[in-house]
C-alpha cells in the first residue's frame, strides 16, 4: 500500500512521516536546477520526471516492506491546478503537466496512491 500524506505547508507532514519511525519517501527539495517555466513543455516534462522518481522510490519501498509512505503525493498534479486557479501561473501550465503526466501513467512509471477498491493506474 503507498500511502500519501498530503496537507498545507508547515502543516506537519514531514514530522509526522519521522515519527512514524518508518522509512519514507521525502518531499521533493528544490536543487536549483528547476526550469525557469520560459519553456512549458521542458518544464512540464521535469515536473514529471521528478514526481515519476518519487513514485518509484515509493514502489520500491512497497515492495521492501509492503507498504510506502510519501512525504506529500507523487503525482503533485494539484500544484499546477492550484497556481492557474489563483491566477499566478496560465491554464496553460496545467495543461503541460497534465499531458505529461498522462504520458507517465501511459508508461505505468506514475499512479496514484492506494484508495481502497481503486486501481493505482488509470484506465
Amino acid at each position: 500500500m503507498i500511502i500519501a500524506v498530503e496537507g498545507p505547508s508547515a502543516a506537519g507532514k514531514t514530522t509526522w512521516c519521522r515519527a512514524s519511525r518508518r522509512r519514507f519517501v521525502a518531499e521533493y527539495s528544490p536543487t536549483g536546477q528547476e526550469p525557469d517555466g520560459s519553456d512549458a513543455m521542458e518544464q512540464a516534462a521535469y515536473w514529471a520526471r521528478v514526481n515519476a522518481h518519487r513514485w518509484m522510490q515509493a514502489l520500491a519501498l512497497e515492495d521492501a516492506s509492503s507498504d510506502a509512505i510519501c512525504d506529500s503525493d507523487p503525482l503533485k498534479l494539484h500544484y499546477s491546478w492550484c497556481l492557474a486557479a489563483v491566477g499566478v501561473e496560465p491554464i496553460t501550465r496545467f495543461e503541460h503537466e497534465f499531458a505529461a503526466v498522462r504520458q507517465m501513467f501511459a508508461q505505468r512509471r506514475l499512479g496514484f496512491a492506494d484508495w481502497p477498491g481503486h486501481s493505482r493506474f488509470p484506465h
